[in-house]
């Protein structure tokens, strides 16, 4: 996918965090990229790409005439299940480092690894203890259950909406919340994408802005 500007995060003047755990990241985007994984498929309890079809379609706007309100995409984003996401390797366009995940390390694994400890599910002083990647399962199941921090899920949200006014400025607001005039629309989801017709994890975060996101 192609590589995006940090210009593109949404500025301050919208009263967003400065910045959000890489983790709210990593939610998000294990929750609404899919199994596809450049051709292949992603082993069973991760997540791979995220194409643009298929977001749309599972966000239910692939209509023109669809838009989603601030609200409704938290509801629909905690509502769609986690599965942690993998770690992209290779270069686009290469014949010889041609982008692949099959190497099965999952993204941010610094985060991941801190995730097992936190959780007692993984203690790295254990010789005969359960190899982390066979834990993902658990720790997706861990992770379904909890709720997405607001004010990441609304800084995606304005990333993914950023083009709607101009994409349409005829478009409703949402008729459970008039005053909100910011919606994810068909046409913003392609206008975030850049022309790109999937994402991979990098992608992603290149879509947020590195300069909006803090890691440990």
């Amino acid at each position: 996918s192609s590589t995006l500007s940090n210009d593109d995060s949404p500025s301050s003047s919208q009263r967003l965090p400065a910045s959000i755990p890489v983790l709210e990241v990593v939610k998000a985007y294990g929750s609404l990229a899919g199994s596809e994984c450049y051709g292949r498929q992603a082993p069973p309890g991760s997540s791979c790409q995220l194409p643009l079809a298929d977001l749309q379609k599972e966000l239910g706007i692939a209509g023109s005439s669809s838009f989603l309100s601030e609200t409704d995409f938290l509801e629909q984003l905690e509502a769609l299940p986690f599965q942690w996401p993998l770690k992209p390797y290779g270069i686009d366009k290469s014949s010889s480092l041609t982008k692949t995940a099959i190497v099965n390390k999952g993204a941010e694994t610094r985060v991941y690894m801190e995730e097992l400890e936190r959780r007692g599910m993984y203690d790295p002083r254990n010789p005969t203890g359960p190899l982390p990647t066979s834990l993902r399962p658990k720790l997706n199941q861990a992770l379904n259950q909890e709720k997405m921090d607001p004010q990441a899920a609304s800084l995606i949200f304005r990333v993914l909406s950023s083009s709607s006014s101009k994409s349409n400025p005829n478009a409703p607001p949402h008729k459970n919340n008039e005053n909100d005039a910011n919606v994810i629309s068909a046409t913003s989801l392609k206008d975030a994408f850049r022309g790109e017709t999937m994402l991979d994890y990098y992608g992603f975060l290149n879509l947020i802005g590195t300069s909006s996101i803090s890691w440990p």
